[in-house]
């Protein structure tokens, strides 16, 4: 995961010592940074498998949290189960919490 630097500028340095593992170490990288050209799957269904990933995960509020501290501009993908532009909007409202 660490090729993910260049992307994120700094390392969640949490993942490496949390006591549990995160629920994304078992699924392929790219599932949490969809793009229109991610072998035909759409966006929306890459989102959607990506967030309920990170919703079984004992690690999500520190994820989000961690995302949450990130430049919005410098942070892509799913990270605590929240895309970037869901970051955006809910530090415009300063909560993290997503509401259905």
């Amino acid at each position: 995961m660490r090729r993910f630097e260049s992307v994120l500028g700094e390392w969640p340095s949490w993942i490496d010592t949390a006591p549990h593992s995160p629920a994304c170490r078992s699924h392929p990288p790219d599932l949490f940074f969809p793009s229109a050209t991610s072998g035909g799957k759409s966006v929306s269904g890459q989102v959607k498998k990506a967030k309920a990933i990170c919703d079984a995960c004992p690690l999500l509020n520190i994820c989000r949290e961690w995302a949450f501290r990130q430049p919005i501009q410098q942070l892509h993908g799913i990270w605590g189960g929240t895309t970037r532009s869901e970051r955006r909007l809910l530090r415009k409202t300063g909560t993290t919490q997503i509401t259905s």
